[in-house]
């Protein structure tokens, strides 16, 4: 994204908590998994902050659950997870 520099430290910025953004997304994910009735999750703004992250709004749209045809629970895997071994 255009924005990434910023992340990591643009002329002179500290960089943001890359970490708890990513934890963020990953919880995303688990709760679209765990809740399946959640149809539409918006997050805006999000800020990226030098300590954590600041969500200032969320809106969410639920319908009923769509029957799953995925089998037991599966497991997120976490991309940037470098001490796997695969």
């Amino acid at each position: 994204p255009k924005a990434a520099p910023l992340l990591f430290g643009h002329r002179g910025s500290p960089p943001m908590d890359a970490a708890a953004l990513q934890d963020l997304l990953l919880r995303i994910g688990q709760l679209a998994y765990d809740l399946p009735e959640v149809a539409a999750l918006e997050l805006n703004p999000v800020l990226a902050l030098p300590h954590g992250v600041a969500v200032l709004s969320v809106t969410a749209s639920c319908t009923p659950p769509v029957a799953r045809g995925d089998g037991p629970a599966r497991r997120l895997a976490d991309p940037w997870n470098t001490d796997r071994h695969e």
